[in-house]
Formats: structure tokens, sequence, C-alpha cells
């Protein structure tokens, strides 16, 4: 029944969608739980779920508490006594000499029943696409959806090969493929329903067991009704191993017609230390996400969301046709050279995550064959936590004009991600964000990218507007990179994925010298920069 504290009746509420509910009246009461667990075991199996819901007494034991519990005058949960309300309790608590030999047989008794039948639970795990007899990766050439192929074909693929990989989903599964799972493989595919907490947490139970779970959900529910799950699972992660993989679909403006309760723009959002981010561009990098996920939680101290667009899309190929992720093709969290030569020829670096790669390359292959052509790289950023930052510092340095692109929020995404490194090692090069910055209405995808400005003319556009406004600061600019480079290599968060980028200057022959050369050729003239009056128009 409710209570002074809890207005809800739990048990009748339980009881009327048709579970076996056994109440304990005395929750503090060993005799009585003990009982009610008995009742429970009994009704195990009889075609019912079972809820016990026990009525306890916070402060049991100590009256002052106890009163404030049961009459809800005062929460002892979480405050600190005054002195003499101290004072009282302590009188009230038996003499801790006395507790201790009284519970000294009792504690000795279930060391030895744990250490008899311990469950191991920190269980460390091997897997390895190389040992899986007959795996084969899909690799395809036509268009697909990636959100659809990562469950009813690679992952589905995996799962053949190996009976310790589970997936639980939230009443969702031909969205992500997964009915053809549940055809094939029934008993490793469970409904959660929409209970989307829960399904983080089982699913890292059954990690601690030795299994390798895969969770599945939209992308607004996976990190918002799940996120406060996905956050202890990530702290537990740093103690032992339960990393779970975090299947999310739907993300951004690529759900269309679902409408703003389903555009979830702040997915990327998720700074946490022992969870990966990653979003793919296309269903054969997806194939190598799904083995590189299935390593790193067989480790077990990382879990990974993965985030896929609604909409479907054609394969990332390279200018000869071939797909670029193709067999060969590893996921190691670095940025993907799309298009551009990957050198200072390069005018302008796009970075984009997902369904805008493709408006990125495309719009890169038509400057390229422009009258006055103008030379994009594009980058593929897959892992946006923790991120490549490497290729951005070599990007910033190399072409001076950074343009991110993301169906994301430009704050929290990849842009942010992108803006720290830069604020951190001082780049000299001009930033610009398109992203989805406010809720749109219901319509298709591709229209809903227009009315964003995350579409293929709004990438031409700035790109345009960037190589009018060069960034000019000459050989000094360069040289306080490097000087802030080596004074921020040890405080900065991405001193580790920068690392490969300090290598190159190191080891490559002459590459800092051809970059100090490419900056010193861009010293602006004193008498082409703009006069105060100039200036001052900009903000008329």
């Amino acid at each position: 029944m409710p209570t002074k504290t809890v207005a809800a009746d739990f048990a009748s509420i339980t009881a009327a969608t048709g579970w076996n509910v056994i109440e304990v009246q005395n929750g503090n009461d060993p005799a009585q739980v003990k009982t009610a667990l008995e009742k429970a075991d009994e009704l195990l199996g009889k075609g019912k779920p079972i809820f016990v819901c026990y009525y306890t007494t916070m402060g049991y034991g100590i009256p002052l508490m106890e009163e404030g519990s049961n009459t809800g005058s005062k929460n002892f949960h979480g405050s600190p006594l005054s002195e003499e309300e101290a004072k009282e309790a302590l009188k009230a608590l038996p003499p801790l000499e006395e507790v201790t030999v009284a519970y000294l047989p009792f504690f000795q008794a279930e060391k030895r029943r744990y250490e008899k039948g311990s469950v191991p639970t920190d269980i460390p795990l091997q897997f390895s696409t190389a040992k899986l007899g007959g795996y084969k990766r899909a690799i395809t050439t036509e268009k697909g959806a990636a959100r659809r192929d990562f469950g009813a074909v690679h992952l589905l693929n995996l799962m053949k090969m190996d009976s310790r990989i589970v997936v639980l989903h939230a009443d969702l599964a031909g969205s992500g493929g997964f009915e053809k799972v549940e055809k094939e493989l029934p008993h490793r595919c469970i409904n959660v329903g929409v209970a989307e907490a829960n399904m983080y947490m089982m699913a890292a139970g059954m990690r601690q067991t030795g299994l390798l779970p895969v969770t599945y959900t939209f992308a607004t529910f996976g990190t918002n009704e799940a996120r406060a799950n996905a956050r202890l699972i990530d702290i537990n992660c740093g103690h032992t191993r339960c990393g779970v993989v975090h299947d999310c679909t739907h993300a951004g403006l690529s759900v269309g017609e679902d409408g703003e309760t389903h555009q979830e723009r702040n997915y990327l959002n998720i700074p946490l230390d022992h969870t990966q981010v990653w979003m793919t561009a296309d269903s054969n990098q997806a194939a190598a996400m799904a083995e590189r996920a299935m390593e790193l939680i067989a480790e077990g101290h990382q879990s990974v969301y993965t985030f896929f667009p609604r909409d479907g899309h054609e394969q990332l190929k390279s200018p000869d046709g071939s797909v670029i992720y193709g067999p060969a093709y590893t996921f190691d969290g670095r940025a993907d050279l799309i298009r551009g030569r990957g050198d200072t020829s390069d005018q302008v670096t796009v970075i984009a995550t997902g369904i805008p790669v493709h408006a990125a390359v495309a719009v890169a292959e038509e400057f390229a064959k422009a009258s006055k052509p103008i030379q994009v790289r594009v980058l593929n950023v897959a892992c946006v936590r923790p991120i490549d930052s490497a290729a951005i510092v070599q990007a910033a340095l190399e072409t001076g004009h950074l343009i991110i692109v993301e169906d994301h929020h430009s704050e929290g995404g990849l842009a942010t991600q992108v803006a720290d490194i830069i604020a951190d090692f001082s780049l000299p090069c001009s930033l610009r964000r398109l992203g989805v910055n406010h809720y749109f209405p219901s319509a298709p995808a591709k229209d809903l990218y227009l009315m964003a400005g995350i579409d293929k003319e709004s990438i031409a556009d700035a790109i345009q507007d960037e190589v009018r406004a060069e960034i000019r600061s000459g050989e000094e600019a360069f040289v306080t990179v490097m000087y802030e480079l080596s004074h921020y290599l040890q405080l900065s968060r991405f001193r580790e994925t920068v690392k490969p980028f300090i290598q190159k200057l190191l080891k490559e022959k002459k590459y800092m010298d051809s970059l100090r050369e490419f900056w010193a050729m861009n010293e602006c003239p004193k008498e082409k920069l703009p006069s105060n009056e100039d200036l001052k128009q900009k903000f008329s």
C-alpha cells in the first residue's frame, strides 16, 4: 500500500498487470525476507513474472530515524545528522564489539560459501575474426542502408560464427535489421520491450558472465532514456569487464518524417571515460566496425556507441570506382582520406561524419572538374570519440581551412571536438561549422538537410567562402604552432591521438621544412591588409 514517503501503490499496479505479487510487510525483518524469497522460488516457472514488494523503514533500529521515515517529518537520506541527533543515534546502537562477535560466525560461513561457489565476473575474452573458421566479411557495391546491414548482415554473420554474441532490442528489431537475427537465431535475440535503461544493465550483466552483448534502439532513446545506465556501465568498465555495444539508429535529421521527438541532435555528445562513439559512412565500413566492436567488448573495459542514419546511401568509392572500405580495411579509429591529395596542394578540408560524407565527396568531385578547380580534401571521421587529432592538426596546417559537416548539433559533436583541438594547439586555421542547430518539422530527410544547411549546395557555398578568405600569418604562425604542440602535448586530452602527427614531423624527411616553407609563402603584405575603417564597416 502507499506510505508516507511513496505515493504509488506498486503492488496493486503490478498485480493488475497479471504478475504474481508477494508483499513483505516488514522488509527489515530477515525472517520475512527469507520467507518471501522461498515463496518466489515456488512460483518460478508457473507462467507469470514475480514481483516481491518490500515495505522497509529507512534508519531501521534508530527510533528518531524510524520516526522521520515513517511520518515523512524528516529525510535522513544523504543528510548529515546534527550533533544532538548523532548522540541520540549512537546511544540506540548496540556496542560494536558485541555486534562484531555475534556476526563473525555468519561472516565466516558466508565467506566459505562464496569461495566454494563463486561466479567469476571479471572475465577476459578473446575475439579475432581470423580465428572464426569460415567467416568472410560481406562487401557490397550496391546502394544500401548501414543501419540494417549492421544487424541483418554483419552482426548476423559474426553471430553464426561465435555463439557468445547476443542481441537485446527495445521492441524495434525490424528497424535495425534484427528481424533476420530473430528468425535465424531466435534464442539469441531478446526483445526487452520499451525498457532501454533495463536493457543496458541486462547487457552489462551478460558481459560479466562471458557473453558479448549488443543492444539496439533508436538514437533518441539510447542516448536519453538509457543514458544514466550507460554512464554507470562506463564507470564500472574502469573496474571490471562489462563493456557493451550500443547500436543506435535513426540519428539526426535522417529520421525524416518522424519529426522533432525523434530528431536526436546530440547523440555524439557522450564524453565518458571508457566509451567510444562511432558514426559510419556506409555499409562496408559498418562491417569493419562490427568486428572491431566485438574485439573491444571482448577485452571488456570499453563500451561502444555505434550510430547510423535512417536513410539509404551509396557505398563510398575511390575515383577509380573501387570500394574504399574493402576486405582489407581495418577500423582503427583513424580519419580516412576520402578525397584530396593529402598534402599542401589541398586548399580546404571538409571534415564530415555519417551521411554528410557523401555530399562532401560529390562537392569535391565537382570542384575538381570546375573551370577554376578547387582542391578539396574530404575526411571521414567515423570515430568521433576518441577523435583522430593527428589528422585534424595535419589538415589545419596543410590547408588552413576546416569545414565541419554533421547531421548533429554543432555543439557537443564533431565540430566541438575539432574546435577543442584547435584551441589546445593554437592552430592558425579557420573553422566553419555546418550542423543541425535547432529542431525541424516532419519532412523527407533530403529536404531537412537542405533546411539545416548540411546539403551539397551549402557545403559548396562554404568552400567558396573559405578559399576567398585566406588565413595568412606566415612563418611565425607555423613556429607558434610547433611551440604550442610541444608545450600542450602532455596537457591536452588529445595527447595520445596526436602522436602520429608528431612522429610524422620528426621522422618524415623534410616534412617540417615543407610546412615551414608553405607558411612562409603565406605571409600577407601589409599593403593588402584592410584599414580600420574597412574593419569598422564590417560591424555596421
